[in-house]
């Protein structure tokens, strides 16, 4: 990508107090250039008049921002306002990046921003506290550069700036667990935690009988059903597919399951028979066959395990399962959205044959 082309045009991006930073234009000559930026405008100035190979700025932010040099001494003692938290993940292929992602959210929530940068992902935490106790519950984790993180005063790449002719972007855990290659596997059960007895819970059995599977259907009460979508792991497009059904039919979040050949998206959301067929029909999930012909969708939940929660905004009153919530939770997602219950509380569960 041509940098003079991409940055008159560019989005740019300036973290919080960026008056407080300070920022660093590397060249391909290994040489740099420390900037005290206060906007946009300025920003792009710079940018087109060095164009810098690679761009960075600080994740803390200082009173005295024009006298900090790192661990340089210098007259005036570098007064911190706040500090960002930050991980940088680097790795030989980003499979193995987004796993060591996957791990950090899980020991210690969802990251403010995710960046995707040229070799891996920085996870951004705003403004967090407690910052030591946070970097030792992930020091062991693989790809992690621990020592960026703990230097209060090393710089990140600048999202939205190009790093080695490639843009480093905001993403979404959304994009993170979909946008992958076809022969990518998602595993990111560790972001749903999934209980050791669900499935005993669930069937109020020890064992399965042999040749069988467990299954619940989306059916919630007469002309009442929720979107249960099954697809192929290997479809092209299924990310944008995904966002365009959440978004055009207004589903809320997603709960998603994997196994090794398919994923299955469910809804919370209640839908009347001809919505769903709409839906359905303007999707290229397994499931719709199955609806035309039975009025129902059949989730096989024993061969699938918990993945991840996809979380969609909502913008209408939102009315969802209370018994696919109850059975939901049992896996482990944890649900605090909808506006209505509809529906009893027991959702009939059932031992299929498959001889």
């Amino acid at each position: 990508m041509e940098m003079k082309e991409y940055y008159q045009t560019a989005n740019l991006y300036l973290p919080d107090k960026p008056q407080w930073r300070f920022f660093i234009f590397k060249f391909k000559d290994k040489t740099v250039k420390r900037f005290h930026i206060k906007d946009k405008d300025e920003l792009r100035k710079l940018l087109l008049k060095y164009l810098p190979y690679q761009v960075y700025f600080s994740s803390g932010a200082w009173l005295n921002v024009q006298n900090v040099r790192g661990k340089t001494k210098t007259t005036s003692y570098p007064i911190k306002i706040f500090g960002d938290l930050i991980f940088d993940i680097d790795s030989k292929n980003f499979q193995d990046a987004k796993q060591s992602v996957f791990e950090v959210i899980k020991r210690i929530g969802e990251p403010d921003r995710i960046v995707k940068t040229n070799r891996g992902y920085h996870i951004w935490y705003l403004k967090r506290q407690h910052k030591k106790g946070l970097i030792e519950c992930v020091r062991d984790i693989k790809d992690l550069d621990i020592h960026a993180t703990e230097n209060e005063f090393n710089v990140f790449a600048l999202p939205k700036t190009l790093k080695k002719g490639n843009i480093c972007n905001f993403i979404t855990l959304n994009d993170l667990y979909l946008d992958r290659d076809t022969s990518e596997r998602l595993n990111a059960n560790e972001t749903a935690e999934h209980s050791a007895n669900t499935r005993s819970e669930l069937d109020k059995k020890e064992t399965e009988p042999e040749g069988t599977v467990l299954s619940f259907n989306n059916k919630v009460k007469s002309n009442i059903f929720i979107p249960i979508l099954l697809y192929d792991k290997k479809l092209n497009g299924l990310k944008k597919e995904i966002d365009y059904l959440c978004k055009q039919y207004d589903l809320g979040n997603l709960y998603v399951f994997e196994n090794d050949i398919s994923l299955c998206f469910i809804s919370l959301k209640c839908m009347d028979e001809k919505q769903l067929m709409k839906l359905l029909n303007s999707s290229r999930c397994i499931s719709k066959l199955q609806f035309k012909k039975f009025k129902k969708v059949w989730f096989n939940y024993s061969e699938f395990k918990p993945s991840v929660l996809l979380k969609f905004n909502h913008n209408k009153y939102l009315r969802i399962s209370k018994k696919h919530k109850q059975v939901l939770e049992k896996f482990g997602f944890k649900i605090n959205q909808g506006d209505e219950e509809v529906g009893s509380n027991d959702l009939r569960l059932y031992e299929v044959s498959m001889k």
